[in-house]
């Protein structure tokens, strides 16, 4: 395959790595403490976003006929975004894209819904939007190789009339606290398993009676992103709001494409933060008479953090061109390219925790949060250990039932 960026993929990638130096880094910086202290509000990016809907980056997937900006880049050019938005931050790189693929989303459903929320989105720099699909009662390991009815989702949608009637709860839920609109998943015929007998996404306005957010999680990492528990009692819907009915979870993977090497990208992103820290701090930093760069310990450190940031990239790359190709190989290699980015970032980020020695772990130093967010990291998406169950149901010839994104 042909790693060579084409010139459009130079300059967006150029775009979001000047966006990332110039607007994501210095908020990061300037919340230290609000990200630990302050309430969701103070925690929100919102010059952040502001910037965002000012270039485009918000406004991604909208229709130019509502003012959007049109943009619809192929799986790999989306990767390369990512990358260096979440260079800046995981967090605010995965509430901003969450909008690229809920913008992508919406464009499915019937026009006069566009004609109503796609001129909101224009018009207001925060509009948010969050894909309800996780629950209390379990989220990942539901996608295993069986599909029985005692793995149905506890959140329910029963039809009356031209109306579906929502009840259940939804949990770790990202932008759910700021989402204007949200895309709920539910079991609408318990006589089957959950992937014939799910319904989805339903288009739910936060403000529709019975909608509330119940709870917004304290999480180790991902800060700058709100992690919330949703809860629907009653929550009525017109018909025209579901797109999928019963087989919601099957068809999916066909609309979000290439989900999972998406997920890599942003993952990756942190990777790339904490190579490039570890690489200054070891040419700045003097022990022993030298920069700590000259000390054979402190370069085999480096040395693996960057093979492992290679060697994660070119999975991603790899898996990004066979999504766009659309070949059979596609899901196999985007689960190697989640599984192993994970594993790879979790590896740089200690290193470069450890080449900071004892300020690595101080708040003030700022590498910690970089620790932080590649613990999270590995629970994206699913945990690690479902994607290598599904792994090696896809080489075993079994399948990988239920992908949805």
């Amino acid at each position: 395959m042909d790693f060579d960026l084409t010139p459009e993929q130079r300059d967006l990638q150029k775009m979001c790595r000047q966006f990332a130096e110039e607007e994501i880094v210095p908020f990061v910086q300037e919340h230290r403490v609000t990200e630990w202290e302050g309430s969701q509000d103070d925690r929100f990016p919102y010059e952040v976003w502001d910037v965002a809907h000012e270039n485009g980056l918000h406004l991604m997937n909208v229709p130019l006929e509502y003012g959007g900006e049109e943009l619809d880049p192929d799986v790999r050019t989306q990767a390369i975004m990512l990358e260096e938005l979440a260079a800046g931050d995981h967090s605010i790189a995965n509430g901003i894209s969450t909008n690229w693929k809920l913008a992508y989303l919406l464009r499915q459903y019937p026009k006069y819904l566009q004609d109503e929320w796609f001129p909101k989105m224009v018009e207001d720099p925060y509009f948010a939007m969050a894909h309800a699909l996780t629950e209390p009662k379990g989220a990942s390991d539901r996608w295993l190789p069986y599909n029985e009815p005692d793995g149905n989702m506890n959140t329910t949608a029963e039809k009356d009339g031209e109306e579906w009637i929502i009840n259940g709860t939804k949990q770790f839920i990202t932008n759910g606290w700021e989402a204007d609109i949200i895309f709920v998943y539910a079991n609408s015929d318990d006589s089957k398993g959950m992937l014939d007998g799910t319904s989805g996404p339903f288009l739910v306005p936060t403000e529709t009676d019975g909608v509330e957010v119940s709870r917004v999680n304290e999480t180790v990492g991902h800060r700058f992103a709100s992690n919330a528990e949703m809860h629907f009692s009653d929550v009525r819907v017109h018909e025209d709001n579901l797109l999928v009915e019963n087989t919601a979870l099957r068809d999916m993977g066909t609309i979000f494409k290439g989900g999972r090497v998406k997920v890599a990208a942003r993952i990756l992103g942190t990777g790339v933060a904490a190579v490039n820290a570890a690489f200054e701090y070891a040419q700045d930093r003097v022990q022993g008479g030298v920069p700590i760069v000259e000390h054979q310990m402190v370069q085999s450190r480096l040395a693996d953090m960057a093979t492992d940031l290679e060697t994660a990239r070119t999975m991603i790359w790899r898996a990004a061109e066979a999504a766009d190709a659309g070949r059979d190989d596609a899901n196999r290699l985007g689960i190697v390219a989640r599984i192993h980015a994970a594993d790879a970032v979790l590896s740089i980020a200690e290193n470069c925790v450890e080449i900071h020695g004892g300020a690595g772990s101080m708040r003030a130093q700022g590498v910690e949060r970089l620790m932080r967010d590649a613990v999270t990291n590995m629970h994206l998406h699913g945990t690690q250990d479902i994607h290598k169950i599904k792994l090696v149901n896809e080489l075993t010839g079994k399948g990988d039932p239920g992908t949805h994104a």
